[in-house]
């Protein structure tokens, strides 16, 4: 949800970036959060990062590819692993297997 009414408000106060509403039930938000690693925020709704993306700061907005040279299998990821022999892996793409 967009929005939050902390109490003693004239009107639904809007979720900053990189936050989420929180608190009540879905349709009754009472605050905002800060969004934590591993997620991003948008629209007042934290998300996890995909697969192969990552985000290791609070508050962001979207999460970045993992580099060239590494991948996440996983989602809500912090930090992406080392490419293993075997593969390569571009820039948030994965793992490729290397050869035929």
């Amino acid at each position: 949800n967009e929005y939050y009414c902390p109490g003693e408000t004239s009107s639904p106060v809007t979720v900053s970036a990189g936050y989420y509403s929180s608190g009540g039930s879905s349709s009754t938000r009472m605050e905002q959060v800060v969004c934590e690693v591993g997620h991003y925020c948008v629209a007042g709704v934290k998300n996890e990062c995909p697969e192969n993306t990552y985000m290791a700061n609070s508050s962001a907005v979207e999460c970045l590819p993992c580099p060239g040279g590494s991948f996440f299998d996983g989602t809500g990821s912090t930090q992406c692993d080392p490419c293993e022999e075997g593969y390569f892996c571009p820039e948030g793409l994965g793992r490729i297997q290397c050869g035929g």
